[in-house]
């Protein structure tokens, strides 16, 4: 029973920290989307965005905290948390370009 509340739990955890990211970067068009997200750091030569673009770079580190932790709960256990394979690759995919990029 236990193991079970805590893989319930963890993927709560996990799906909200997904959504949290995922609508924090949406904003970013594909077009404007590279290695690093230039929404959040500051232009070359340009010392007032980096005051200016705190908040959001804030933002950003914390949900990708968030997500680090909540995957690396039940990573080796994504089946018994009631992801399919399917999903588990797709969750793995977003951990990539969010957390490794």
């Amino acid at each position: 029973m236990l193991i079970q509340d805590r893989l319930k739990k963890g993927k709560e955890r996990l799906d909200t920290a997904l959504e949290a990211i995922t609508l924090l970067c949406e904003p970013l068009s594909r077009q404007r989307r590279t290695r690093t997200y230039s929404l959040f750091l500051r232009q070359y030569g340009n010392t007032s965005d980096l005051d200016e673009r705190e908040p959001q770079r804030a933002a950003l580190y914390k949900a990708t905290v968030a997500l680090v932790r909540a995957y690396a709960n039940i990573a080796d256990e994504m089946d018994l948390a009631g992801y399919g394979g399917a999903e588990s690759a797709r969750i793995k995919e977003q951990m990539d370009h969010y957390c490794c990029s």
